[in-house]
């Protein structure tokens, strides 16, 4: 079994925003980027950790995991809909996906 666990974040198609790449950032420190239509998989030790997106002016909401030695997250990023868009600190989107093999 792996001393780590993984947290997978894939973007979304959203067409707005998708010039730039959206920095992952765990605890506050950046440990990847994701641009439009990609993922990444990135090695987290087991605790509980906060994840957020961050792009330029626009943030998410932090989403908060407990790593497992050896478990996944599997987490997708897009742009919010409706009145989020407009608060920068909530305006990019970060959710769990309940199931990973759907």
């Amino acid at each position: 079994m792996s001393a780590y666990g993984i947290v997978t974040v894939t973007r979304t198609l959203d067409f707005s925003g998708s010039a730039l790449p959206f920095r992952v950032l765990v605890d506050g420190a950046l440990v990847g980027k994701v641009r439009i239509g990609g993922s990444v998989e990135l090695p987290v030790t087991p605790g509980v950790h906060r994840v957020r997106l961050a792009q330029t002016l626009f943030a998410s909401a932090p989403l908060t995991l407990q790593v497992e030695p050896g478990g996944r997250h599997h987490l997708i990023a897009g742009i919010s809909r409706g009145l989020r868009v407009f608060v920068p600190s909530r305006a990019l989107l970060l959710v769990a996906r309940a199931d990973p093999a759907a």
